[in-house]
């Protein structure tokens, strides 16, 4: 069994964060109902390739 209890998502560009999120609660339960974690493993993927 998997338990979030939030998500902190932080976007950086030339060492700086540049944008962040915070979900928690219902949101936090409507993005993994929605697959937040498969596209975020996608995600990890896809950068590390890069």
């Amino acid at each position: 069994m998997q338990q979030i209890d939030g998500l902190c998502w932080q976007r950086w560009d030339d060492g700086k964060v540049v944008e962040e999120r915070y979900y928690d609660g219902a949101m936090m339960n409507v993005l993994l109902k929605d697959g937040l974690l498969q596209d975020l493993a996608g995600h990890m993927t896809m950068k590390e390739a890069e």
